[in-house]
């Protein structure tokens, strides 16, 4: 994990956040595709309850309708490299097991 960010990676984050919000550039082709989204609850990086409800909301604008989203105790960003990623995984097979 870094401490800082080089400008442009800054500019490169914030573009891709702005983009994401023009939900209008968007054509939902499957709106009940299941979308997991997996954060830990000390994510700085999500937004935090509000940055993830945005998320889920700006899917929703888009059109996809089947959204599950998870939040892991005491994980960070990377849920896939945090201490008890074990679970995390378990959780994306019982996913992937659900779809068929």
């Amino acid at each position: 994990m870094i401490a800082e960010y080089p400008v442009k990676s800054l500019q490169t984050l914030w573009r891709g956040d702005y983009e994401l919000k023009q939900v209008a550039h968007f054509k939902c082709q499957s709106p009940h595709l299941p979308i997991l989204t997996i954060v830990g609850d000390h994510d700085k990086f999500s937004g935090g309850k509000r940055g993830l409800n945005d998320t889920i909301a700006t899917l929703h604008q888009i059109g996809y309708q089947n959204v599950t989203s998870i939040v892991m105790p005491h994980m960070k960003h990377e849920v896939l490299n945090e201490s008890y990623h074990p679970k995390v995984y378990r959780l994306i097979l019982k996913f992937l097991n659900q779809l068929g």
